[in-house]
C-alpha cells in the first residue's frame, strides 16, 4: 500500500540563482507559520528602513509590501507561497510517495 505524504519545498533565490533549499515534513508547518517562516527568511536581505517600511500598515503612507506574504496559482490546496523580490523565498507543498 502507497502512503502518500507531503513536505514542503522551501527555495530561497538571489535574482535567478537558488542561494537556499530545504525540505521539511508537510505536518512541520501550517500555512501561516510557513508564510511568517518566509517572511524571517526575507527579512534578512534588508535595512532597517525597508524592514519599518514593510512594517507599517497597508495604507500608511511609506508602506512597502516588502514582506507581503503572497499566494500562488496552484493545484494545492496549501502552500505556493512566496516573499520578497530581488531576494525571494518560495515554498510549496509537494507530495511524496513512502
Amino acid at each position: 500500500m502507497d502512503m502518500k505524504k507531503t513536505e514542503w519545498v522551501i527555495n530561497g533565490y538571489d535574482g535567478t540563482a537558488i542561494v537556499f533549499e530545504k525540505r521539511l515534513l508537510g505536518a512541520a508547518l501550517t500555512d501561516t507559520t510557513a508564510g511568517v517562516l518566509l517572511q524571517r527568511l526575507a527579512v534578512r536581505n534588508l535595512d532597517d528602513d525597508e524592514i519599518i517600511d514593510a512594517s507599517l500598515r497597508a495604507k500608511a503612507k511609506g508602506y512597502r509590501g516588502l514582506l507581503e506574504i503572497r499566494r500562488e496559482a496552484g493545484g494545492h490546496r496549501r502552500g505556493a507561497l512566496t516573499v520578497g523580490d530581488q531576494h525571494l523565498y518560495f515554498t510549496a507543498m509537494k507530495v511524496i510517495q513512502r
